[in-house]
């Protein structure tokens, strides 16, 4: 990360590296279409995931099984 400080690149390996490891993760927990926003086609693609408040740690691919 340019610019970051060493503590918070430190913190983003260790995260990434337990996402990497790990069967379970942070995850959305009611998704579905609804809760998608694509980006117009003249921006660069994206997409953004809204209504967060069931959120929890659970099983890594629940929320694909839930599309």
């Amino acid at each position: 990360m340019p610019g970051g400080s060493a503590a918070v690149q430190d913190a983003v390996a260790e995260l990434a590296e337990g996402y990497c490891s790990h069967k379970q993760c942070l995850i959305h927990n009611d998704l579905h279409t609804g809760n998608l926003l694509l980006s117009p086609k003249d921006c660069a693609p994206a997409i953004s995931c809204i209504d967060w408040e069931f959120a929890a740690y659970g099983p890594i691919a629940f929320d694909l099984g839930c599309l």
